[in-house]
């Protein structure tokens, strides 16, 4: 590795990457020296109990447990593959089937300028290193005949993953790693949320949009992206206004507001301001401190936001209360893979055209800018880009130590973790402590007016 390098190496991964420079063919002291089996998958849940249909969100941690650096990983958002329902204490074949999905079709193609991080970025870990990525997982499994079926009753199920590392060489063979499995407890839902759960049993398509993120199958309009029929769109309406304290009530919220953002393009102005009004209300009204889906309505805010402080305000949000949101991660791809142009650019003005970029990478324009500069440099198909990657073929991929992300503290109250006969005891005890000082209070006044006659 040259000075150059090295001295760009330790002075700018950017991002708060800790960049390591390395080639898939080089020593192996910048590949592996750890061995692959000292690495460990742990996975945790938020919540450990939901209502049927819900999804939940898994952490999913990937430790070295070895003595030695373990390098050339395959990021683990990248890696984590085949999250999958294992049992259930009911028999599959008698819930309700999702519909067969359709091919994808609407109107809002992936930009050619966004390019997949992991082509050119590896993960490295030290001993005892750890990377983290928290994603949604929906409950539901195959029959026997390979038909998806929600998991729709109360009952126990299994879940587990598979994280594929990558080969420590090339031509070595692949290696699986197996997360230990989760048991996640389907409740039997009550009151309001009986009443909005027998609806989703009546009408998948409804259980469909409301609990997917995305939804690309024909219960879209022909040529739409989450578009709903009006029919779903009545029907998640009625679940707000009608059922607003239901736990299912985001969700609806939700779908809702994705339906009427991606509707905005065919209103005229009145109607656009309205429809975004109507939008934000939906989303402010979110507990995003317990919704599943709570990275992608602050993603959502964010793409709605008109002003850099709002934008700013939101990412930084995002990156402190879910900074390993998948979904996340991959938006942020682009700042990640300017940093690794950073580095390996030759050139002070590139530098600085990059440090410009990375300032505004929150905002929709901004972010286009840099996914076009990043595809100008690192895809082969341009001038710019084969002549780039060909002159820095031997130091990629780039590896990155851990991201610096960590969960923040516990969000619950004193309240919410003491027993709750505390509710009753603190306040009566303070009460009577206040009343017995009033009476001391009284009889010192007594006796000193006593005493002075």
């Amino acid at each position: 590795m040259s000075t150059s390098v090295a001295n760009r190496l330790a002075g700018g991964a950017g991002a708060g990457l800790a960049i390591l420079l390395a080639s898939v063919f080089g020593s192996s002291a910048l590949t592996t020296e750890g061995n692959r089996s000292s690495l460990a998958l742990a996975a945790e849940l938020t919540d450990k109990q939901v209502l049927p249909f819900q999804p939940i969100r898994v952490r999913y941690s990937l430790t070295n447990k070895g003595a030695g650096r373990i390098g050339m990983l395959r990021c683990l958002e990248h890696g984590l593959r085949s999250i999958e329902v294992t049992s259930f204490s009911d028999p599959v074949r008698e819930l309700p089937e999702i519909h067969r999905e359709r091919p994808l079709r609407h109107d809002r193609v992936q930009s050619d300028s966004q390019l997949h991080a992991s082509g050119f970025v590896r993960l490295s870990l030290g001993a005892g290193e750890c990377e983290t990525v928290s994603q949604v997982v929906h409950l539901r499994a195959r029959d026997a005949k390979g038909v998806l079926r929600y998991l729709s009753r109360p009952g126990l199920c299994v879940i587990s993953a598979t994280y594929f590392p990558g080969p420590a060489s090339p031509g070595d063979p692949e290696v699986e790693i197996q997360s230990p499995p989760l048991s996640v407890r389907i409740l039997e839902p009550r009151g309001e949320d009986d009443r909005v759960c027998r609806m989703l049993l009546e009408d998948p398509d409804l259980a469909f949009v409301m609990m997917h993120h995305e939804v690309p199958d024909a219960r879209l309009l022909p040529g739409s992206f989450n578009r709903l029929e009006q029919r779903l769109v009545d029907k998640l309406g009625s679940i707000v206004d009608r059922f607003p304290k239901s736990s299912y009530a985001d969700f609806a919220r939700y779908a809702l507001a994705r339906h009427i953002v991606n509707n905005l393009e065919d209103e005229d102005l009145l109607k656009r301001a309205d429809g975004l009004t109507n939008a934000h209300a939906l989303l402010n009204e979110i507990n995003t401190l317990r919704f599943v889906y709570a990275p992608q309505v602050l993603m959502l805010r964010l793409a709605l936001a008109m002003d850099a402080e709002s934008r700013k305000t939101l990412a930084g949000e995002i990156r402190l209360l879910c900074g390993d949101d998948k979904e996340w991660l991959r938006f942020e791809e682009p700042h990640a893979l300017l940093s690794v142009l950073k580095v390996l650019s030759d050139s002070d003005a590139v530098a600085r055209e990059i440090d410009r970029l990375a300032r505004d990478v929150d905002s929709e324009d901004g972010r286009k800018k840099v996914e076009q500069f990043v595809w100008d440099y690192l895809s082969p198909l341009g001038a710019r880009g084969s002549e780039f990657l060909a002159r820095n073929r031997d130091l990629l991929p780039v590896q990155r130590g851990p991201r610096p992300w960590k969960a923040p503290p516990a969000l619950e109250t004193a309240s919410e973790t003491l027993p709750p006969f505390w509710f009753i005891l603190v306040p009566a005890a303070l009460g009577a402590g206040a009343v017995s000082a009033w009476f001391l209070f009284r009889r010192s006044l007594q006796q000193s007016h006593r005493s002075r006659q």
